[in-house]
């Protein structure tokens, strides 16, 4: 601390130095220092998170938006895809049969996992989903 008396300090660099030294010592200032993240863009950036997280607007999105994300996603039929390529036999919605060619990893949806044999569908335009029965392990369920 003596040295801080130096007489080849200028004025302005000792009180500078000393400043410095006392802000250093202050108790439980230095323990959060390291927590704090440095530079002007993450102040940028924090200032802006907490200004848009809390604004009303956003509130309202979460708040209407969430149960209706929920709601969604729980009706959904679940998915899959086919692991490997085949015929299928596909019972369309006025009733007749047609079957198509799948190449392995199409994408399909699945109305009962429940069964021995789920039955998967594949949706026709204007009409509704043509439903068929495949086999478990030809099946890679997505959820």
């Amino acid at each position: 601390m003596r040295h801080l008396n130096h007489p080849d300090l200028i004025l302005a660099d000792r009180i500078a130095l000393r400043r410095s030294l006392e802000a250093s010592l202050v108790p439980g200032r230095r323990r959060l220092q390291h927590l704090q993240p440095r530079g002007r863009w993450s102040h940028i950036t924090k200032s802006v998170l907490i200004r848009v997280g809390l604004s009303p607007l956003m509130i309202g999105s979460i708040v209407v938006g969430a149960p209706w994300l929920y709601v969604s996603w729980q009706s959904t039929r679940p998915l899959a895809s086919l692991t490997e390529k085949g015929l299928v036999a596909f019972t369309c919605p006025d009733g007749r049969q047609e079957y198509l060619a799948l190449p392995k990893g199409t994408t399909v949806a699945v109305f009962d996992r429940s069964a021995a044999d789920p039955v998967i569908g594949l949706w026709c335009p204007r009409l509704d989903y043509a439903l068929a029965s495949v086999p478990r392990a030809s099946l890679r369920m997505w959820r």
